[in-house]
């Protein structure tokens, strides 16, 4: 495994931490940048448009304090999107509802190994 894909691997499981403990910002903290950007896709008719922009740690973790309890995210797999940007499966699934879901973040890594940009695409069928 490359070196820059144990990065980006690292960083994204950093997030899942982040996505699985909601409302805890030292999470976040540690997976984001402080100037983090998050742009949110849509699903159903909003699919492929821009719905919410997240930019900062704070903004960031109130977005991921919505998430309901009861969802288990995990990282799937990382490649090369068009550098420096990655392309990493995420799936989850409310294992109580044996509801499951995946979809895809496109992201990049600041100068810190942190997550400086995320562009979070939930599947079609979300």
């Amino acid at each position: 495994m490359s070196a820059m894909k144990a990065k980006i691997l690292a960083a994204a499981e950093d997030f899942v931490h982040a996505l699985n403990t909601p409302g805890d910002l030292k999470k976040v903290g540690q997976a984001c940048s402080e100037s983090i950007v998050i742009e949110r896709m849509g699903v159903f008719s909003q699919q492929g448009q821009l719905v919410e922009t997240f930019v900062g740690v704070d903004a960031v973790g109130s977005w991921l304090a919505r998430t309901p309890a009861g969802i288990e995210f995990r990282v799937v797999s990382a490649e090369v999107a068009d550098s420096p940007t990655w392309r990493v499966r995420y799936a989850y699934s409310v294992p109580k509802e044996g509801y499951h879901h995946a979809g895809t973040w496109l992201l990049r890594l600041g100068t810190d190994d942190k997550i400086t940009w995320m562009q979070h695409n939930p599947d079609p069928s979300a």
